[in-house]
């Protein structure tokens, strides 16, 4: 045990010296490999973070920038700061918010939004059926599916319009509508607007009247109103057009406007041309003056219904006066115009005339006073002289035959038959002459009352 022991104070001194040196270059080379493995790991710890801070300050820089939006050129910009509206109308163009959530950059499109109203107020087809105006007449009305509206005399028609709107000011639009709302309250207001405007029209003045004399000032009524309700909402919306496009009767009284539709069409396009007739005769007749002359005779027309005696005169003086191609002043207006066409060779005719007239009776006032002057000289052949120039004219008539006295002859014996040929030739002259004398007088009539019906000017004969 001793020897052992003493053996064991010297021998395993060394065994455990060599173990302690080998357990020591063990945990040396364990060391050094974790301070490599720190090392990289810190390393590697300080990339991700240094690259996490610059992702960090390129998504503050993105967010800071996220501010700068574009506003296109259909379109209006609204700022908005914390809730509240800074600026409400960014033209087009690259403008500058706050990022959200602190502040948006609301887009409002201002270009105008169409649409045809053509469900509230018009019947639909039925399956199969390829148009309304092809409905039948026995169709009944169906309340869940045909639209129609009231007009001012209780009856049903038909309409359909066109609408145009646009959002012209943006900061009451987004203050008080809502997008997915928009549609509804604008079909609303128009709806509004169309029922009440209707509701004071008759029928017959719906349908029988034409588009540019009705259609106009109904869809203007019309539009008034919506505009009005859209207003009261401080919608920002503008109804830019409300046109009436159709307008029909109901299916079972289509053939009746129709009827009634085409005969006003008919007379219209016959008094058109009555009239356009008319102004062409007014222009043949009176010429360069013809219009002033129309003018006038109206006036006069009106002047004598009115019963103002003295202005009737001094336009009837007016007319004289430009019938004879003489300057004359119209409501201040210097007229120069001669009278030409019909009127002026009417009127050079019935000079001639007058000069006739005039110089035949100076002629028989001369022949009065030659005469009287022979008489008081000689009045026996005053007497034979009248006498022979009276019978001279009577057998000069056409029906008046001259038979001789046979020289000699004591007894004459006259078995009186006029010529056939002669009196016939005498009748047919006289029938001639009544029949040109009655057609005159019937074109004359027949011109008077087409000119009166025309124009609504009284004509005095």
């Amino acid at each position: 045990m001793d020897e052992h022991q003493h053996h064991d104070e010297h021998e395993p001194q060394s065994e455990a010296q060599r173990a302690g040196s080998v357990t020591l270059r063990a945990e040396s080379e364990r060391d050094g490999g974790m301070d490599a493995a720190n090392a990289s790991l810190r390393d590697a710890l300080r990339i991700s973070y240094r690259l996490l801070q610059g992702g960090i300050v390129v998504l503050i820089a993105l967010y800071l920038f996220s501010g700068f939006q574009s506003i296109g050129e259909t379109e209006r910009g609204i700022r908005v700061l914390l809730g509240r509206i800074v600026t409400d109308d960014l033209r087009p163009g690259l403008h500058l918010s706050a990022p959200f959530p602190i502040g948006e950059l609301v887009h409002i499109r201002t270009s105008t939004v169409s649409y045809t109203e053509n469900k509230a107020f018009w019947p639909q087809a039925a399956p199969g059926q390829d148009s309304v105006e092809k409905l039948p007449m026995s169709q009944e009305l169906d309340p869940a599916r045909d639209g129609s509206v009231i007009t001012g005399d209780g009856n049903l028609a038909h309409t359909r319009w066109n609408v145009s709107y646009a959002r012209t000011r943006p900061a009451d639009y987004a203050r008080n509508i809502l997008p997915e709302e928009e549609e509804a309250i604008v079909h609303a207001a128009v709806r509004q607007g169309v029922v009440s405007t209707i509701a004071g029209v008759g029928i017959d003045e719906l349908l029988k009247s034409s588009a540019d004399e009705l259609g106009d000032s109904i869809a203007a009524r019309a539009r008034e109103v919506a505009q009005g309700t859209l207003d009261g909402l401080d919608s920002g919306i503008e109804i830019t057009q409300l046109k009436l496009e159709e307008r029909i009767p109901p299916a079972k009284l289509r053939e009746k406007f129709n009827n009634v539709q085409s005969a006003e069409a008919q007379a219209n396009k016959a008094v058109d041309a009555s009239r356009r007739e008319a102004d062409k005769t007014l222009k043949s007749v009176g010429g360069l003056a013809s219009d002033e002359l129309s003018l006038l005779i109206d006036r006069y027309g009106e002047q004598l219904d009115g019963g103002e005696e003295d202005a009737a005169a001094e336009t009837l003086a007016t007319i004289d006066a430009l019938l004879r191609g003489e300057s004359v002043e119209i409501d201040g207006k210097p007229v120069t115009d001669r009278v030409t066409g019909e009127a002026r060779e009417i009127l050079v005719r019935a000079e001639q005339e007058a000069a006739a007239v005039a110089n035949l009776w100076k002629g028989r006032l001369q022949d009065y006073e030659a005469r009287r002057a022979v008489f008081e000289v000689n009045p026996g052949y005053a007497v034979y002289d009248a006498w022979a120039s009276a019978y001279a004219a009577f057998v000069a008539h056409d029906n008046v035959q001259t038979l001789l006295h046979p020289p000699g002859a004591s007894v004459v014996q006259l078995l009186i038959n006029q010529d056939p040929s002669i009196v016939k030739d005498i009748e047919e002259a006289e029938r001639l002459k009544r029949n040109k004398e009655a057609k005159e007088q019937r074109e004359i009539e027949t011109e008077r009352t087409k000119y009166q019906a025309e124009t609504g000017t009284r004509v005095r004969g």
